[in-house]
C-alpha cells in the first residue's frame, strides 16, 4: 500500500508496544532513539503528522496541475505523490483573475503514498481567459489551495456570430450575434490586403438577448475578400465576407 512495514499498523513488523502512537522506534519509552524530525510543541509527534499545533501536516504534495485547451472544452490534469486525510478536490474558475466559484469537484485518495493522477473537463469555458486553481479539503473541513493555470478562448459554445447575407452587393452587410457579454464592441472592416475601410461600434445591452446591427454604413465596397473583425474587452472575433 505503498507505507513501509514498520510505520504500517497493518503490518506485522510495526510495534508501538505502549500504543501512544509513536512506534518503538523513536519512542523514548520503549528505548527508541527521539527522532530529529522537527517537534515545535515537544510532544513527541512530529510537526508533519501533528495536529495539536499551528504546523500540523500538510495533506496533500502536489506534483503538477495543469489546464490545456483540447477543442472548445479544458482539459485539467493534475497528479499527487502524497494524501493524507483527503476527502476532495475542488476546480473553481474565474474569468477576471479575482472571483473564483468552485465548477468541479474530485473525490480524493483519503491516505495515499503513492502516485495518483486525476483529470477532469471543464465543458462550458467562458470566452477570454479562464484562470484555474485546485482547492484539496479534508475530511474535517480543512482546505488548502493551490497554484493558477490559465487558458484564453476566442469564442465558447454558448456563443454564435453570423454575416448576412454573405456574398453581398457591396452596400450591405448585417451582423447577429448572441450570448455576448453586455458591453460595447468594435466593428472593424477590412480588405484582404489589410488596408482600413471602415470602424464602427455597437452595444449589447445582455448577454442573453440576439443582437443585429447594419455594418457597413454608407460605403459601396467593390468586389472582393473583406474582414470583419469584433472588438470587445474579452473578445477578438474575426469573420470574412464576400463581395461580388
Amino acid at each position: 500500500d505503498g507505507v513501509p512495514n514498520f510505520l504500517d499498523p497493518q503490518s506485522t513488523f510495526y510495534y508501538d508496544t505502549d500504543q501512544d502512537g509513536l512506534i518503538d522506534l523513536y519512542d523514548l519509552d520503549n528505548n527508541g532513539v527521539a527522532s530529529n524530525l522537527a517537534d515545535q510543541d515537544g510532544d513527541g509527534s512530529p510537526d508533519f503528522r501533528d495536529t495539536d499545533n499551528n504546523i500540523g501536516f500538510l495533506p496533500i504534495e502536489l506534483i503538477s496541475f495543469t489546464a490545456t485547451k483540447v477543442g472548445n472544452v479544458t482539459e485539467l490534469n493534475w497528479t499527487t505523490v502524497t494524501e493524507l486525510n483527503n476527502d476532495y478536490f475542488t476546480i473553481e474558475r474565474t474569468a477576471d483573475g479575482k472571483t473564483f466559484e468552485a465548477i468541479l469537484t474530485h473525490p480524493g485518495s483519503g491516505n495515499s503514498y503513492s502516485t495518483r493522477s486525476y483529470k477532469m473537463i471543464d465543458y462550458k469555458p467562458v470566452a477570454g481567459n479562464n484562470y484555474y486553481r485546485l482547492r484539496q479539503t479534508d475530511y474535517d473541513g480543512r482546505t488548502e489551495l493551490f497554484n493558477v493555470v490559465a487558458v484564453y478562448f476566442d469564442v465558447n459554445l454558448n456563443t454564435t456570430i453570423d454575416l448576412y447575407p454573405n456574398p453581398t452587393e457591396g452596400a450591405e452587410l448585417n451582423i447577429e450575434i448572441s450570448g455576448f457579454d453586455a458591453g460595447t464592441y468594435s466593428l472593424i472592416v477590412r480588405s484582404s490586403d489589410g488596408r482600413l475601410i471602415q470602424t464602427t461600434s455597437a452595444s449589447v445591452e445582455n448577454s442573453e438577448s440576439v443582437f443585429q446591427t447594419q455594418v457597413l454604413k454608407k460605403v459601396q465596397l467593390p468586389a472582393g475578400i473583406y474582414t470583419l473583425q469584433m472588438l470587445g474587452n474579452r473578445y477578438a472575433v474575426t469573420k470574412l465576407f464576400i463581395v461580388k
